[in-house]
């Protein structure tokens, strides 16, 4: 986004954006068939509805890095990595189920408010609390709880709220669109934040321990930010045990910081849910 050679694309982007939105007015206008409801583009709650659908591709785009957390957070052995995202994936499912009881019982901005409040909950005890695997599946249960919440019938049934019938096909499509947007951002966001910690690896290290640092990450032909397994390796292969266990939670540390920024991120995402969610309610009285 700083960069001067982007300018040019994220220029052209706002310019299409804006042409795409002039182009189906017109087609409303002519009574053809456009993609989406540019009137429905214009009506607040459906407003909220597109940015809640946006919040949720961000909260999905954070389950992908759950095994590489594990890996250089919590030293999961890389085979066994992937198996911890069954907590928050079924913790997902259980909240899908719970969020369309609750869009019937209390309503879909309330049920998008205890979303926001369980996410908030659960991407917090990440950063904060999870030192283990039990405080971890812990927060990926409440996790899972407030997405699988927000991501089905809540968004379903603001959308019903406020499209008419012949355009409730179209919105959907919409909501459907914004939420892959989310999907597409906030993977490059949260990278981002795990690559600036992983190169911040190899100079502290270096920094710390020397020749002995050096040793160990070109070992064998290893680089930081091609081999955290290798580099685990070789640390583990060091005859001092108090080096070893100080080398290993300096490391942590350093790849920690870079997780924490994006669940922090998705807290924060969780919170404007919860926001959204509370202005909806107030805006209904």
């Amino acid at each position: 986004m700083l960069s001067i050679s982007d300018y040019p694309l994220i220029l052209l982007s706002i310019l299409l954006f804006i042409w795409l939105i002039k182009y189906e007015q017109y087609l409303e206008e002519i009574k053809a068939d456009p993609i989406f409801s540019a009137n429905l583009l214009k009506q607040g709650q459906f407003q909220i509805t597109l940015v809640l659908g946006l919040f949720s591709g961000g909260f999905l785009a954070g389950i992908i890095f759950i095994p590489s957390y594990v890996q250089q957070v919590l030293h999961i052995p890389v085979e066994n990595a992937g198996f911890w995202m069954t907590p928050l994936a079924l913790a997902s499912g259980i909240g899908a189920g719970l969020g369309g009881f609750l869009t019937d019982k209390l309503g879909a901005k309330l049920t998008v408010t205890i979303s926001g409040i369980i996410g908030v909950m659960g991407f917090v005890m990440f950063p904060i609390f999870v030192t283990n695997g039990l405080i971890f599946v812990i927060a990926s249960i409440l996790a899972g709880v407030g997405l699988g919440m927000m991501l089905g019938a809540p968004l379903n049934s603001l959308i019903g709220e406020t499209a008419q019938e012949s355009q409730y096909g179209s919105a959907l499509g919409t909501l459907s669109l914004i939420r892959q947007i989310g999907l597409t951002l906030f993977p490059t966001i949260f990278a981002g934040f795990i690559t600036s910690s992983t190169l911040k690896v190899e100079p502290l290290l270096f920094k710390e321990y020397g020749e002995l640092a050096k040793k160990i990450i070109n070992d064998k032909g290893n680089e930081v930010t091609e081999g955290f397994s290798l580099l685990l390796n070789n640390i583990n292969q060091l005859s001092d045990t108090n080096l070893q266990n100080e080398m290993l939670q300096t490391v942590t540390r350093i790849f920690k910081t870079g997780y924490d920024q994006m669940f922090y991120t998705s807290a924060a995402l969780a919170f404007f849910v919860m926001l959204l969610g509370i202005y909806l309610l107030m805006k209904e009285k």
